[in-house]
């Protein structure tokens, strides 16, 4: 006799698969945005005086296009999740780490750049604040899916 897999793997799978449809439609989008308005195309992008966040805002549509990408693996990751996969454990929680990883780096250049310019400290608030919105979140899931009773119901 089979023993009942939980709800609350397939619940977790699909909030996923939701959540990360969403963030590749707006990223996806947001990426064309930037593009189409050209807001890579300075004419001082060889200047000196650029800051660590200045680089990163005249590039920001390839850290979209890497949300869009992340987003697409995430999609995949919550709907093999939703069927008990474990390699899709082994994927989300991949991805939690690199994406914890890519927002805490750029936290580090947002302080290091109020630090070395006093007119990026307007930026400090909200990226701590988005850092805070996507890394608990993900430290739950990644706690989440390394409990021992989730990962017994989780087959290969």
């Amino acid at each position: 006799m089979e023993t009942e897999k939980p709800k609350s793997i397939k619940n977790v799978g699909l909030t996923i698969a939701i959540i990360s449809g969403l963030v590749v439609f707006s990223n996806g989008m947001s990426a064309l945005m930037f593009t189409l308005l050209g807001f890579n195309n300075y004419e001082n992008n060889e200047a000196q005086d650029l800051t660590n966040m200045d680089s990163f805002f005249n590039n920001i549509q390839y850290f979209l296009l890497f949300l869009v990408v992340i987003g697409i693996l995430f999609l995949i990751g919550g709907i093999q999740l939703m069927k008990y996969k474990m390699w899709a454990k082994k994927l989300l929680l991949t991805l939690s780490i690199v994406l914890i990883s890519a927002f805490t780096l750029l936290l580090i250049l947002a302080i290091h750049s109020a630090y070395v310019d006093n007119d990026a400290l307007f930026a400090l608030i909200p990226i701590t604040i988005i850092w805070l919105l996507f890394s608990l979140p993900l430290l739950f899931l990644i706690r989440f899916l390394n409990k021992e009773n989730i990962q017994n119901h989780l087959k290969f």
